[in-house]
């Protein structure tokens, strides 16, 4: 593959810029059936051409949007995938490595405490019976030292800003009583007072903007001072500790996704099925209303991320050489986009329940 192609920012841009920009700025734009049978049949047509055009599974690597976010979610995993060390010793065929479609060395995963691109097809431990596979910690990987990946912390990071903190501005506070005191929602009220947007949605578009903007304000000024009170390279404290927000959109987004899933995603999908292979089965309602009280349960994954993120954090700030005292104000520094996550989030909840929404909110959220 190319060099100007074999770059992971080019999933992460269709993932950030392309996605989640387009559904803030145009909410219903994917919504539309020829958009998004336009839209995979492009992505199909191009993954077939790479496929067949370069190796090593270079599509799935560096365009794929989804590729993108694979070593996020192997990260925080409960899963290891490794080999039996006294079965590898005395190797000289190197059949895991052999049969990997992305060329990987399993064989090394331990010793470099990381996966890498591993998709756990498990080719590998059909070749060779030294591969073990073990359940773990959850993101035990992120407590040891390891050769961070530049384009991990960036995935982290702009997909909490275009997924957590986006989502708690637009459709949190943006949905509230006091939505028009939001700034996002006086900037785009100001811009739209002598520009024409059309059908875009400019407060969307804003919001993603502002979210966009702390993000990488707090991120940026965090790791800033933290490497200050390390006494480190910025470098190397931004990418050390900046896999700690991991959680965030990984463990938080479960929120949003199971309270979807119950109040509409569920009948969607089973009514789609019953349309679409012609079933004579009568039409399955929502598990759960939008009004239900228990509801609610789902919002303690925000919290549990925050308090993941907060533990991952220490554990990577301890790999530091520094004293005591300074690892607690780098602690504190570092962890500014992890309070502000869940600063937002109960301001949200305090918010809500003291102004209340409009009557219409409820649908529009899921509209």
């Amino acid at each position: 593959m190319p060099s100007w192609l074999k770059n992971p920012w080019w999933g992460l841009g269709l993932l950030i810029i392309g996605w989640w920009a387009v559904t803030y700025s145009f909410p219903g734009f994917y919504r539309i059936p020829l958009v998004t049978a336009i839209l995979f049949t492009a992505i199909t047509a191009i993954a077939f051409l790479l496929y067949y055009v370069y190796k090593d599974m270079s599509y799935c690597k560096y365009v794929c949007p989804i590729g993108s976010v694979t070593k996020a979610f192997g990260r925080i995993s409960f899963t290891w995938l490794g080999s039996y060390k006294e079965d590898c010793s005395d190797c000289k065929s190197f059949d895991c490595a052999k049969a990997c479609p992305y060329s990987l060395k399993p064989f090394t995963f331990d010793n470099k405490n990381s996966m890498e691109d591993c998709s756990l097809c498990m080719e590998c431990s059909s070749a060779c019976d030294a591969i073990s596979f073990k359940i773990v910690k959850p993101s035990s990987s992120l407590y040891k030292k390891f050769k961070f990946d530049k384009i991990e912390v960036w995935t982290y990071i702009l997909i909490t800003a275009a997924i957590s903190i986006t989502m708690s501005f637009h459709h949190g506070l943006g949905r509230s009583m006091v939505a028009k005191e939001m700034p996002w929602n006086n900037t785009a009220e100001y811009f739209k007072s002598f520009i024409d947007f059309g059908s875009l949605d400019v407060v969307g578009l804003f919001a993603f903007l502002y979210a966009m903007i702390a993000t990488l304000g707090l991120v940026y000024g965090g790791m800033y001072l933290a490497s200050r009170a390390l006494k480190a390279e910025f470098n190397k404290t931004f990418y050390t500790l900046g896999y700690a927000f991991a959680p965030l959109f990984i463990i938080g987004g479960l929120s949003h996704l199971l309270h979807g899933f119950f109040t509409s995603e569920y009948a969607d999908i089973v009514n789609g099925f019953i349309y679409g292979f012609g079933l004579n089965i009568e039409e399955v309602k929502n598990l759960a209303s939008k009004k239900d009280n228990w509801l609610i349960i789902f919002e303690a994954f925000k919290y549990i991320a925050a308090i993941w993120a907060f533990i991952i954090m220490y554990k990577r700030v301890n790999l530091f050489t520094a004293s005591k005292y300074a690892k607690m104000i780098a602690f504190f520094f570092a962890s500014f986009l992890i309070l502000f996550y869940l600063y937002i989030n109960l301001y949200r909840v305090y918010v809500v329940q003291t102004y209340g929404v409009p009557p219409h909110a409820s649908h529009m959220h899921h509209k």
